[in-house]
């Protein structure tokens, strides 16, 4: 459903990592059609793209088929309810990891700690300020993009380096040369100090090579690069660096 005065979305990608560019688009699912409006009179100014849906199944619908970058859930609604939106959001590997924010006038405490084991991104409780509103929303959306961003960096590193191991089962390393560990020191300082602005592959180049590869984890846990280390010693089954 396309609520009046409300900007469309574009109709190219709908993969929420291609449209960096564009505005985000946000599904605001909620059968009070008064309080939709509202919503969108709150938001209609801050250059967001805005789709509506007015029970869960046409929400559930919506968020698979437009792919949108934030969804704003009410909870009251006919079956299936907000409750039971959000857990199939969560299990739907297109949507799982779309950042959910329960907009309800339910304020039990019962309610907000079952709103978050659920996986939703935030809880917020009407009536609402739009500077509010505003600000957990687009909170949401920097906090998504942000992580989107250094999830593609990482990718990129491992396509290039070779994969992070990420079980336990990995054959311990031999002695890691200190030079190794202090090269893998600083590609994980550099991908955590800039996130907003993740460094290229060519950065990444400069700091690690590809013989340290698998011992990436000896220096997982510590705050300063040691000059040398046993993963044998150490009990290191090589983790991921991050």
């Amino acid at each position: 459903m396309q609520m009046p005065n409300a900007q469309q979305p574009n109709a190219g990608s709908n993969h929420p990592a291609d449209r960096q560019s564009l505005p985000a688009h946000l599904l605001i699912i909620d059968d009070d059609v008064d309080g939709l409006h509202l919503i969108i009179d709150y938001l209609r100014d801050y250059d967001f793209a805005i789709t509506t849906a007015t029970d869960g199944a046409d929400g559930l619908a919506q968020a698979r088929k437009r792919r949108p970058d934030l969804i704003l859930l009410d909870l009251s609604m006919p079956q299936p309810d907000g409750f039971e939106v959000l857990s199939r959001l969560k299990a739907a590997e297109i949507t799982h990891a779309t950042p959910v924010l329960l907009l309800t006038g339910r304020t039990s405490s019962a309610d907000k700690v079952r709103g978050f084991e659920l996986g939703a991104a935030d809880y917020i409780t009407k009536p609402v300020e739009e500077a509010e509103l505003h600000a957990r929303v687009t909170g949401q959306l920097r906090r998504a993009r942000l992580q989107g961003a250094l999830e593609k960096r990482l990718l990129a590193y491992q396509q290039r380096f070779g994969a992070l191991p990420d079980t336990a089962t990995e054959t311990p390393c031999a002695e890691i040369p200190a030079k190794q560990v202090e090269q893998l020191y600083r590609v994980r300082q550099l991908l955590r100090e800039r996130l907003t602005d993740p460094p290229s592959l060519n950065e990444l180049a400069a700091l690690a090579e590809p013989t340290s590869r698998g011992c990436h984890a000896a220096f997982a846990h510590s705050s300063e690069p040691p000059s040398s280390v046993s993963c044998a010693k150490r009990g290191c089954s090589a983790p991921a660096i991050f």
